[in-house]
């Protein structure tokens, strides 16, 4: 249920004396009020409707309409304004927007710090591989396009300056229901060898990596024989996988 309505608030008020009107002394002390009428929505100022000059008197909970004479002189006054207050909805809008936006772009630079990182580092574990290193890939064979590519994970057997030589795939280790898990537990229960042993250039590994953070291009294939690859990871003792 959306609440809305109007109301009012005082801006300023004057004694007649301020504003050069004589007091009898006998009279009923008054007060001149100029306030601020205004749209709500769950009771929080929204945007202004015009102001109210109204009169008070002592003892009285009641308001009077103010004589249009005095309406017009108090409307000519520049200490009276719209208080910024009144569009308090629209200024508690917008800074709930920034906030949200904020958060939003620290949690984005959070990330693109992190995926540079993450970058460096497999970068240079590429550069300076380490026997017992495990990779992941995803594999199909070249000449079949309609071919879907398989995930595999391979181990580092050998490697030289230029190159890493890898051990063969083991197709089903990625079926696990398990979230992470000892890769080597896993090799020694899967014995289903697809692929023989291939070798990549490290250049090549490390040109299939995205530039930029924000770099959703198409993946970089690398070639050994009739086989294709697509780099996807790696790790020296577990491989953490997020299941679909």
């Amino acid at each position: 249920m959306i609440v809305f309505g109007h109301n009012n608030f005082k801006i300023k008020s004057f004694s007649p004396r301020e504003l050069g009107i004589p007091e009898n002394p006998g009279d009923q002390k008054i007060t001149l009020e100029v306030r601020q009428r205004y749209f709500h929505l769950f009771w929080i100022p929204f945007f202004p409707i015009g102001k109210a000059y109204v009169v008070r008197k002592e003892g009285d909970s009641n308001m009077y309409e103010m004589p249009l004479e005095l309406q017009h002189v108090l409307s000519q006054r520049d200490d009276i304004k719209t208080p910024w207050y009144s569009f308090a909805l629209i200024f508690l809008a917008l800074f709930i927007g920034v906030s949200f936006f904020g958060n939003e772009k620290m949690k984005d630079i959070k990330w693109e710090n992190r995926f540079y990182a993450e970058q460096a580092n497999q970068k240079m574990r590429v550069k300076y591989p380490t026997t017992g290193d495990y990779y992941k890939f995803k594999a199909f064979e070249c000449s079949d396009t309609n071919s879907r590519p398989a995930e595999i994970i391979v181990k580092v057997i050998a490697y030289d300056e230029d190159s890493i030589e890898f051990s063969s795939a083991y197709m089903n280790i990625l079926d696990s229901n398990q979230y992470s898990y000892s890769i080597q537990s896993e090799i020694n229960k899967n014995l289903d060898y697809r692929y023989n042993s291939f070798e990549l250039k490290k250049e090549d590994i490390m040109n299939s990596f995205h530039k930029e953070y924000r770099d959703y291009g198409d993946d970089v294939v690398l070639k050994d024989m009739n086989w294709c690859y697509v780099f996807k990871g790696m790790d020296r003792e577990k491989l953490d996988v997020a299941q679909n």
